[in-house]
């Protein structure tokens, strides 16, 4: 369920990434907007096992490169990597 998740938020961000180049704007409200739940169901995941927490760990780790520049993205990422780090334990 989690790689599915994973799956669809890059999905999604591929597409609102090739439709910036395209200028349609309808459509970049639309990816941004689909894109915007896809990262909060990655947010809202329950991970089922250690693999599972890893990987959702490392995701979110990888995002921080890409998303310096949002104060609230940041904040999200250190707030779930702790909880997933405080529940290994």
């Amino acid at each position: 369920m989690l790689v599915e998740k994973i799956a669809t938020y890059e999905r999604i961000k591929r597409q609102l990434e090739d439709e910036i180049s395209r200028d349609d704007l309808e459509m970049l409200v639309q990816y941004d907007a689909q894109l915007v739940d896809a990262w909060k169901d990655l947010l809202d995941a329950s991970c089922q096992d250690g693999e599972e927490k890893v990987k959702l760990a490392t995701f979110l780790l990888n995002q921080i490169d890409e998303n310096l520049e949002s104060s609230i993205i940041l904040e999200q990422i250190k707030s779930k990597v702790l909880q997933l780090m405080m529940s290994m334990i």
